[in-house]
């Protein structure tokens, strides 16, 4: 006789997307205000100041060992974005940004096209990436949403809203645009090309709100030089750090990063010519979404 380990009370209390609510709250309220009383919001000050360096019009993607250690990689665009959250008291920015990044989170799988059951485990499966994640203030959660988000109104043959979803990806860090592999392996459509054209046109263009087309080209200058020196300064919890700290081997980033494009290509390649993505489409997801956060 088969016997439950949980109590069905308590599956049924675990089960409940109220419970779930409370407790994403609590990660994106109790886990920021930790590292903020213990001083440990680097990430939230790089991005707030950042922020206010871009409406200053001075160079965001410099050192400023005064303020905060590391440097800005993010694209312009996010430094625009981030501004509600940027020019609130500190306390009040990180608990607003981390209840928006979570809320997000948790509605990218909520209106995953799977059934409850699924949706459940993925909620709790996914805390153990996400708590760290918030803790550190990192964009991580952002960019998994917005994969899920393209995936489901691309499902929905919702190609505007589909669209956006990696563009908006790529102006947080680059790599957010590889969703856009959902369009080459979903029998590619000519409007969706022109939507995400203009969605990447919109967004590249929104720093001209404040900057002349002479500094806003300074500025992406600026942005590139960063992302070169990236490749020496920090490898993060990417495949590349991991390998470094259990080996000691400080592995070059650039031949690690471009072996991960090869074979994201040869799957592309693969799936196209088999035609088999409809059959490992949610198979493809869960590649999309890893690769993205091993890689990056």
């Amino acid at each position: 006789m088969n016997k439950k380990i949980i109590p069905p009370r308590i599956e049924s209390l675990l089960s409940n997307y109220k419970t779930i609510i409370i407790l994403y709250f609590l990660v994106a309220t109790v886990a920021p205000l930790i590292q903020f009383y213990q001083g440990r919001i680097n990430n939230f000050i790089i991005f707030q100041h950042s922020t206010i360096h871009f409406f200053e019009r001075v160079n965001m993607y410099i050192e400023y060992p005064k303020i905060h250690f590391d440097v800005f990689l993010y694209n312009p665009t996010f430094a625009l974005l981030f501004a509600p959250f940027a020019f609130l008291n500190t306390l009040w920015g990180i608990l607003l940004w981390e209840l928006f990044v979570v809320f997000i989170y948790f509605l990218s799988i909520y209106l995953m096209p799977i059934e409850k059951k699924a949706k459940i485990f993925v909620y709790y499966f996914v805390l153990i990436a996400l708590v760290p994640s918030v803790q550190q203030c990192q964009t991580n959660p952002l960019l998994i949403a917005f994969i899920l988000f393209s995936f489901i109104y691309l499902e929905c043959e919702q190609f505007f809203k589909s669209t956006f979803f990696p563009c908006m990806g790529f102006f947080i860090k680059g790599y957010g645009a590889i969703c856009g592999v959902f369009f080459l392996l979903k029998k590619p459509k000519v409007k969706t090309f022109l939507y995400m054209t203009l969605w990447f046109v919109l967004l590249l263009l929104l720093p001209l709100l404040w900057y002349s087309p002479k500094n806003f080209i300074v500025l992406y200058e600026q942005w590139k030089t960063s992302l070169l020196q990236d490749y020496s300064i920090y490898q993060g919890t990417s495949i590349m750090g991991f390998i470094n700290s259990v080996t000691n081997w400080n592995v070059p980033v650039l031949p690690v990063q471009i072996a991960g494009i090869v074979l994201l290509l040869f799957t592309i390649v693969y799936l196209s010519v088999t035609k088999k993505y409809e059959h490992y489409k949610y198979e493809v997801l869960a590649y999309i979404t890893i690769w993205v956060l091993i890689f990056n």
